[in-house]
């Protein structure tokens, strides 16, 4: 009756046997075949990981590179100084091989077009806008250095003028030269003080006063007895005019290319925001997805 109930029943007993060692055979090779196939999965889900937890680094590595460089080019913009602008540079140099870093990098669509959008604008930002901004303070400070170098010395010189027509008893050249001389001053102050207001209400104000300083001198010139000095005084207070004309330029040129910047640089710490909490959470879910992989395969 058992004989009956068994499979191999009909075989005989070394047939049975090898029947038996067979089917252990096919079950081991079974058990080996799943147990590499687990292995490499674990090993696919650990590397897998592993590439999310880089993109997590190179992310935050963009975040402080980016802070590093804004904090410097922002010294830059208070100093002006070639070294800061060469450390500015160097800065920006590690902010673009981050950037490269990310080429090789999983990642999902939005976290790509967030990575490719910010190297469009810090192109933008490190090859034009940088650029641009520094050029104008290239041309514009030797501008500034010259006008402080000659302001006061040409005050001073038509004080000298004033004090060489009163001792002289030439009372009304005199006054028109003090006159002058306020001018001025007035109009010195109102132009300097226009590099930080950046209110064109300043350098009209400084315009008038440079048109009431040569009006002044004009009178002075045309009494008896004038100074040959005054033409040196009119040529001088013109040049002054002139080159502050040029500094308004270079200042309003300066702050429209600076409002640039500034928003390039909030877009881009806005973008490595958007990349650096995307590729945590990208991390974290290459994390729980190994995870579950292993307990599945347990």
């Amino acid at each position: 009756m058992f004989r009956r109930l068994s499979p191999f029943g009909r075989f005989s007993l070394i047939a049975q046997v090898y029947a038996a060692f067979g089917l252990v055979a096919v079950l081991l090779v079974a058990s080996a075949a799943y147990g590499v196939y687990a292995l490499t999965q674990t090993k696919q889900d650990a590397l897998r990981t592993a590439d999310y937890e880089k993109l997590a680094d190179q992310a935050q590595t963009l975040d402080l590179r980016l802070t590093q460089m804004r904090n410097s080019l922002n010294i830059w913009l208070q100093v002006s100084s070639d070294d800061q602008a060469a450390d500015a540079d160097r800065r920006a140099g590690a902010v673009r091989e981050t950037i490269a870093g990310f080429a090789a990098l999983p990642m999902d669509a939005a976290t790509r077009s967030a990575v490719d959008e910010f190297g469009r604008v810090f192109a933008s930002y490190s090859t034009r806008t940088w650029p641009q901004i520094r050029d104008i303070d290239a041309r514009t400070k030797p501008i500034l250095a010259e006008l402080d170098r000659v302001g006061p010395p040409n005050r001073t010189a038509i004080q000298r003028s004033r004090d060489e027509a009163a001792a002289a008893g030439r009372t009304e050249i005199a006054a028109h030269l003090n006159l002058a001389a306020e001018h001025y001053m007035l109009g010195r102050v109102r132009a300097m003080r226009y590099r930080t207001s950046r209110a064109d209400a300043d350098m009209a104000g400084a315009g008038r006063a440079f048109a009431d300083t040569l009006t002044a001198l004009a009178a002075a010139q045309a009494l008896p007895g004038a100074p040959a000095a005054i033409a040196q005084h009119v040529r001088a207070v013109e040049s002054y005019r002139d080159a502050y004309a040029e500094v308004q330029a270079g200042v309003k040129a300066f702050w429209e290319v600076r409002a640039v910047f500034r928003g390039e640089g909030n877009r881009m710490s806005e973008l490595t925001t958007v990349i650096r909490d995307r590729a945590l959470a990208e991390s974290a879910a290459a994390d729980a997805q190994a995870a579950r992989g292993l307990l599945e395969r347990e």
